[in-house]
């Protein structure tokens, strides 16, 4: 074998080490697992009980959506059309609200809800959100148990279903692409991960991750459909939607509570700060490139997207529900650190720090987690048999 390390049966001693894993982690006695899901469901509900009442019946993430699509393309980019829905429901709403910080195409395929009245339209996109995160944890490869107790007790999960914001469906769009693809429907993946247009910045190194394993085939479904949702936009918005759109983007109202961000901006105030933001960052894409081309492409995903949390200059404790594919794959690590960041970090605390003002916590957990898988990378690969050529199944596609 040239020197590599091989179990019995031509089988690398990953798979052998991985088998172990499940063996110890093995939750097939009925009662315990039964009692595991009331526990786990109990807890998730105290967790909506207390969070629900804080989301204001008009005053939440649904509103910038919703008065986007009675708005229509066309006047996206003018706070005033904004605040003008507000008083024909009755309601105020924070001024960061009435920025729509998304391409003219998203208003066209949310155009629905403004045909609802809003407390109708709050319901069914809550319900979205719901189903969303629950087709996420059954489509994502690996424990769907662990996906899913992990989901139940997540803080960032209660608060995109209560605030009714909408990085549900990024999970989704993710995970359906990561599914697709290792099935060998590349291009098909790449076009559904174009769906997650919307919040492109949170998503940004999932495409680092295919660049690193050479798969152009996804690249290019993932720019054909990024393209069609750009010619949407030009096609009915105003000619200079970019030019309004970037406006949006750089202005300051966007960025309310900085210091509440589990992403970096916070650190850009002073050049020390930027400094180290530009480090963590700089650490984060080259782990994430290491990762991916020397791991399975599911755990590459959830490290990029742990990473991308934190390696940006905009996002909030929602977005922290993409961290959950990581967490999972930490809780089934066997390395102590690794397990403890990933229990720390399916815990309510580091997200309840953030909110009083210290992100450090959680950010120095998702820094233990991916540069910790990405240091243990030099071991699958040296513990790795030559490769051996790929069976073809009945439908014509090979293992992946």
């Amino acid at each position: 074998m040239g020197g590599r390390l091989s179990a019995p049966g031509n089988r690398s001693i990953k798979a052998v080490l991985l088998e172990k894993d499940l063996m110890l982690l093995d939750y097939s006695r009925p009662h315990m697992a039964w009692f595991r899901i009331a526990l786990f469901a109990s807890l998730s509900a105290a967790l909506f009980t207390v969070f629900w009442q804080g989301a204001g019946s008009v005053d939440n993430e649904l509103f910038n959506l919703y008065a986007g699509a009675r708005i229509g393309p066309r006047g996206l980019y003018d706070p005033h059309n904004f605040a003008q829905v507000a008083a024909s429901l009755h309601a105020k709403v924070l001024e960061a609200r009435f920025y729509y910080c998304r391409m003219p195409y998203y208003a066209v395929l949310t155009k629905p809800l403004g045909w609802l009245p809003f407390p109708a339209a709050l319901v069914l996109w809550r319900a979205i959100q719901a189903a969303a995160i629950a087709a996420a944890a059954f489509l994502w490869p690996g424990s769907k148990s662990k996906f899913a107790l992990a989901a139940l007790v997540s803080l960032p999960v209660i608060w995109v279903i209560s605030f009714a914001q909408d990085v549900g469906l990024v999970l989704l769009f993710v995970a359906a692409s990561i599914a697709l693809r290792k099935h060998g429907r590349t291009f098909l993946a790449g076009a559904v991960f174009s769906l997650c247009l919307g919040k492109p910045h949170l998503v940004i190194l999932i495409p680092l991750v295919m660049l690193a394993r050479r798969d152009f085939r996804y690249l290019a479904g993932a720019a054909l459909g990024a393209s069609g949702q750009i010619l949407l936009s030009f096609a009915v918005g105003p000619p200079d939607w970019p030019y309004q759109w970037l406006s949006i983007l750089s202005n300051a109202q966007m960025h309310p509570h900085i210091e509440a961000m589990p992403g970096l901006r916070a650190l850009t105030h002073s050049k020390p700060g930027t400094l180290l933001a530009v480090v963590i960052a700089t650490s984060l894409v080259a782990a994430v490139w290491r990762i991916s081309a020397r791991q399975s492409v599911e755990r590459a995903a959830a490290m990029a997207l742990a990473a991308g949390v934190v390696a940006n200059l905009h996002s909030y404790a929602v977005d922290c529900i993409l961290l959950l594919p990581a967490i999972v794959i930490a809780l089934e690590s066997r390395r102590v650190l690794e397990r403890a960041a990933g229990i720390f970090l399916a815990t309510p605390i580091p997200f309840a720090a953030m909110l009083f003002g210290h992100p450090a916590f959680l950010q120095i957990g998702v820094l233990i987690v991916v540069h910790r898988t990405a240091s243990w990378s030099w071991v699958w690969a040296r513990t790795t048999v030559p490769p051996v050529p790929a069976r073809v199944h009945a439908g014509g596609q090979p293992d992946s």
